[in-house]
């Protein structure tokens, strides 16, 4: 090949370069305005898909922190929704839609999400393990959502609750005391419950029956002291003050089957929007 051909097939080779040069950079500026078009009518689950689907072959970095944006976006726009659903007793419907858009986008950061909404709700301590346990008393959860969720609890006067701690005595075992711990980690602001007896329980008489109550103790401060509970015992509401406390402790004593019927904790900042909070908790 002589060098006037050469120079001519260089020359037709740069061109054709060129073009698609320009070919590629006119299909990212029109990928980069779908993707603002998108943006601008806060369609950002459409944007993330169109991107997926068309454009998920292209390196550019400015469209892919164009989609980064778009997840971003979505999530503020979803979280947003999410708070709207919130009530002072209930995350379940706020769960749900955060639930609903992690199906329609997979991300790590929607689980830190439903963790706060938890977080920000009232919780049974039914449902809480305590972290010590002392003594030849018994316990066990019983009613909605614990192991036991069979046994519906009642009192003595036929009253029926949700869920409840019941206590026994260990006599069989040798004693009739019991104590048990929970961490509180201080993110809590009251406790609120009934104590009852518990309605199967069947009493006898004779010098065995001892005096039975529930105590309860905050970092070791005795704070509560039911009544002698007994057959004659109305329910007694119970509400206390439990902010800043590390250590719940509630002991039992007796032979009578007690109850600590829905025992419920309130945190501190109960039902507070995640937004408020969005880059504290996941990274944005």
């Amino acid at each position: 090949m002589d060098n006037a051909s050469l120079a001519e097939e260089i020359i037709t080779d740069t061109k054709n370069e060129s073009i698609e040069e320009n070919e590629i950079i006119g299909k990212v500026a029109q990928y980069k305005q779908t993707l603002a078009e998108y943006q601008e009518k806060e369609d950002y689950i459409g944007g993330i898909y169109y991107y997926d689907e068309e454009i998920g072959f292209n390196s550019d970095p400015e469209l892919i922190d164009l989609r980064e944006k778009l997840v971003d976006d979505y999530i503020r726009q979803e979280v947003k929704i999410a708070d709207g659903l919130l009530t002072d007793s209930d995350a379940d419907a706020a769960i749900e839609e955060i639930e609903k858009a992690e199906r329609m986008l997979p991300d790590d950061r929607w689980e830190k999400c439903i963790e706060y909404y938890q977080s920000v709700m009232p919780k049974s301590l039914a449902l809480m393990s305590p972290y010590f346990t002392e003594g030849k008393g018994r316990y066990i959860s019983i009613g909605k959502d614990t192991t036991f969720t069979n046994v519906i609890p009642y009192d003595q006067f036929g009253n029926e609750y949700n869920t409840a701690i019941q206590f026994k005595d260990g006599i069989r075992e040798g004693g009739n005391t019991l104590t048990m711990k929970y961490n509180l980690d201080r993110k809590y602001t009251s406790l609120t419950g009934i104590v009852t007896e518990n309605k199967s329980f069947t009493t006898t008489t004779g010098p065995n029956l001892a005096d039975t109550y529930l105590a309860i103790y905050c970092d070791e401060e005795l704070i509560y002291k039911s009544q002698m509970v007994d057959d004659e015992m109305r329910p007694q509401d119970i509400s206390i003050d439990v902010t800043g406390v590390l250590d719940l402790r509630i002991d039992y004593i007796g032979n009578y089957e007690v109850l600590l019927n829905d025992p419920v904790l309130y945190p501190e900042n109960l039902s507070e929007p995640l937004y408020e909070h969005l880059g504290e908790v996941i990274d944005l």
